[in-house]
């Protein structure tokens, strides 16, 4: 360094900022990145999953009420309608399972056993929507508690294992983001810091360099001088 031209060294310590400036940005947009993933992985997953199962437990429920509606109603119209309601829930629960299998990333055991109760489901809701059907309301209201109830709370514990798990994934994935967060933040801080710490130090450094030379010409010059001053005789 002490064999530099000025010119040399402005230009390296100005290569030295720069360089760290560039490699603050990058690390900052690499842990960025890392956030946006993690963030995108909660999003695409266990939100989805918990929304999916949200949507497939409210509907779940409503299928209970409609058939109990159904049961109970001394109206064909109402009936027709607690039916229509039905299938509709049905539908709408049969419209969620896609997303939970796709995007849960639990146990694969717990996908088979919710998928298994659904099957086990189907027939019963068949069953008692043929028994009212044909006008036997005693019949499928019996038919209901001994075999469509019990299925149903079969699927609803499915439906509450995987929203556990889910759950459970979402946390991971949050605290994982939280420490990604943190240390974005801390390493932007610390390469902030030492950007700055080496410009005050390339700064004092290109200061000296540049009036070191100017005293050491002043102090020659006086020296000069004052030889001169000396050696000069008397009149």
């Amino acid at each position: 360094m002490k064999n530099l031209k000025v010119r040399q060294k402005l230009i390296l310590s100005f290569g030295i900022v720069f360089a760290l400036f560039f490699l603050s940005i990058l690390s900052g947009l690499i842990s960025l990145n890392h956030v946006k993933t993690e963030l995108m992985k909660f999003y695409e997953h266990p939100y989805r999953v918990s929304k999916a199962v949200s949507i497939a437990s409210t509907n779940l429920e409503g299928l209970q009420k409609n058939i109990f509606r159904a049961i109970s109603s001394g109206s064909d119209t109402v009936m027709d309608e607690a039916l229509a309601a039905m299938d509709d829930n049905y539908a709408m629960i049969s419209s969620q399972l896609p997303i939970i299998k796709d995007n849960f990333l639990g146990e694969e055991e717990w996908l088979t056993e919710m998928s298994y109760a659904l099957r086990e489901l189907t027939p019963h809701r068949e069953h008692v929507l043929e028994l009212l059907q044909a006008g036997k309301k005693a019949e499928a209201g019996t038919y209901m508690e001994n075999n469509y109830l019990p299925a149903v709370e079969k699927v609803n514990v499915a439906l509450e294992k995987i929203t556990a798990a889910s759950n459970n994934n979402g946390t991971e994935l949050m605290a994982s983001t939280t420490n990604a967060h943190m240390i974005t933040t801390v390493l932007l801080i610390a390469m902030c810091l030492i950007s700055f710490a080496v410009s005050i130090g390339m700064c004092i450094y290109i200061t000296n360099a540049i009036t070191r030379p100017v005293r050491e010409i002043e102090a020659a010059a006086n020296s000069i001088c004052l030889l001169y001053t000396s050696s000069e005789p008397t009149r």
